[in-house]
């Protein structure tokens, strides 16, 4: 079985990228709560929400069990992953690239943005990314 066969486009959640202190406006304003994440199905008719939708498309891609845990941090030293951040932030503007906001025990952080070719067996790094915790989830 194809390990994305299960996945419809069509019924994934969009997740909201809502600072905490605004969480119950969010919720009131018609959010989907699943425990800590907040979520709408599909961008009609969420107006009342539009400043907490990501400003491009953030779907999780899935990773293939053969590439579990393979990731530039686990392959560079510590020294370099924080380079690599300290780079990511600063072009960020120390703001989530996603919904402009910042998290509440540190800013952002630092995530990688994958393709996988499937066929040929082959990981491809497209950018890092700076995200603010709730974007993350």
């Amino acid at each position: 079985m194809d390990w994305k066969a299960d996945v419809h486009p069509q019924d994934e959640r969009i997740h909201l990228c809502v600072p905490e202190w605004e969480r119950r406006s969010a919720e009131a304003a018609g959010a989907l709560v699943d425990g800590s994440d907040l979520y709408v199905i599909g961008r009609a008719g969420h107006s009342l929400l539009s400043r907490w939708m990501p400003t491009f498309d953030l779907r999780p891609d899935p990773i293939p069990p053969s590439n579990w845990y393979e990731n530039v941090r686990a392959a560079v030293t510590s020294g370099e992953w924080q380079a690599i951040k300290r780079q990511v932030f600063a072009a960020a503007g120390r703001r989530c690239q996603c919904c402009g906001g910042r998290g509440e025990q540190w800013p952002v952080e630092c995530h990688e943005e994958w393709t996988y070719d499937d066929c040929a067996s082959i990981q491809t790094l497209n950018r890092f990314i700076a995200l603010c915790p709730p974007a993350t989830k």
